[in-house]
């Protein structure tokens, strides 16, 4: 079955039991997957767009990081129905904004960490991976990038979607190994709990539920993936 949107999907066995799945997963990292699986298909320019909407939800899940706290019950520690709703009310305001998620999660990341965030833009990637995108063969900003793919129709080389995708895996681990670092692995794993919780919220059914994972190449609480990050060029020399 495809994965999409929803994290619960509703099965029935051949023998007729019937039974809801949850998966696991941060939607980040199935959106990462669907660009892997754009690139492998020869489909350069969806592959940019997926791994692009991939990192805007990976600044909501690092949203979702900082606040993990204000989210649970002092007593139970359990997710708080006020606490959550506080949630869902701060996202309707910037749901539809992805200049305002970005600018929420680099406020949040000073608060976490007392420094500020780092910026997905070329003299970051530069300084810190050795990367740099081009367009045409010419050095160009993250954004420039992005905007010439996603709003112009530029359609990029499988070298250009590959470098775009490696980019943006390389962010996102620096990231995630900065959460673990501060404070340990299981507040990853509290974070994409609340995710999972808000998205199984939506479900009203009676089924019984199993929780499971799927295999993605940006694996946010595995430690293979945290100690060294999989590389987009390791995978597709693979190929």
């Amino acid at each position: 079955m495809p994965v999409g949107n929803s994290c619960t999907y509703e099965l029935t066995c051949d023998l007729g039991h019937e039974t809801t799945t949850i998966i696991q997963n941060s939607q980040f990292e199935v959106i990462f997957e669907s660009g892997i699986s754009s690139l492998k298909d020869d489909y350069f320019r969806e592959a940019v767009f997926n791994f692009a909407v991939a990192l805007e939800r990976f600044y909501e899940y690092g949203i979702l990081y900082v606040l993990r706290e204000q989210m649970q019950d002092p007593v139970t520690y359990r997710w708080g129905e006020t606490g959550l709703d506080n949630y869902q009310a701060l996202w309707a305001t910037m749901s539809k904004q992805s200049e305002r998620q970005v600018g929420a999660f680099y406020a949040l990341y000073l608060k976490e960490f007392n420094e500020a965030a780092p910026v997905f833009n070329k003299s970051w990637l530069i300084k810190n991976t050795g990367l740099v995108l081009t367009l045409n063969g010419k050095s160009v900003e993250t954004s420039e990038f992005r905007n010439k793919v996603v709003h112009q129709g530029y359609i990029p080389t499988k070298a250009e979607a590959i470098l775009y995708g490696e980019c943006v895996n390389k962010y996102i681990h620096h990231i995630l190994n900065k959460f673990m670092a501060i404070n340990g692995h299981i507040s990853l794993t509290t974070a994409m709990d609340i995710e999972r919780h808000l998205g199984a919220m939506q479900y009203k059914g009676s089924r019984q539920r199993w929780f499971t994972g799927i295999s993605t190449f940006i694996a946010s609480v595995q430690e293979s993936y945290l100690c060294r990050p999989a590389s987009l060029y390791e995978l597709f020399t693979k190929h």
